[in-house]
């Protein structure tokens, strides 16, 4: 049985951010209201400094409020899928067998709709792909992957995955018992019997 997540894969476009809208306007009117008078002579160019300028504030109020609810672009696509089974690790249709993997890392910082804390003007709700899978293959590449998570816990659909990842030396230890979430000592001690006994 194989568990399937999403893969992100970014796009190199740049987009227009409410951060870019803001700085933009606000350095645009700070540099007619100071300076169009003082060089140019020119007060039409001046007020409409001062316009832009309330306006540029106008907008950092509105962004700074409404960021909380908005999602962040995605800035990339979830077209390709990433599978786990309990002998392979399938990317956008390649398979990696355990016995072509010399270890298996993962960075889990993300999950859809978490909330990011930030002093920007961006949105605040995440896509959660900030997710990443590593690859060390024996034949010493490296493959690195992003894929989506939809909840916090998502990634425990994995544990009999990586568990066997662990059994065949792939995963480490502490890294199994943090991707699980076990962190109670009690509860890492009977974690370890638990994996002794599936050895025998």
């Amino acid at each position: 049985m194989e568990v399937e997540y999403k893969i992100y894969t970014p796009e190199r476009t740049k987009k227009v951010t409410p951060n870019m809208i803001v700085l933009s306007l606000f350095l645009t009117a700070f540099i007619l209201s100071f300076y169009s008078k003082k060089y140019l002579g020119s007060e039409f160019l001046e007020g409409l400094g001062f316009i832009l300028l309330f306006t540029s504030l106008g907008l950092a109020m509105y962004y700074t409020t409404v960021k909380h609810t908005r999602m962040a672009p995605l800035n990339g696509n979830l077209h390709k899928k990433l599978f786990f089974s309990s002998s392979s690790i399938k990317i956008d249709g390649v398979d990696y067998h355990l016995s072509d993997i010399a270890k298996i890392d993962f960075s889990i910082h993300d999950h859809f709709d978490k909330w990011n804390y930030s002093r920007d003007f961006n949105p605040a709700r995440s896509n959660g792909v900030n997710n990443t899978l590593t690859l060390f293959l024996k034949d010493e590449r490296q493959i690195e992957v992003k894929f989506q998570l939809m909840y916090k816990t998502q990634i425990k659909r994995l544990e009999k995955e990586l568990i066997e990842y662990y059994r065949h030396g792939k995963l480490h230890f502490l890294k199994l018992i943090d991707l699980l979430e076990i962190d109670d000592y009690d509860e890492i001690q009977e974690f370890k019997k638990t994996l002794s006994d599936i050895n025998k």
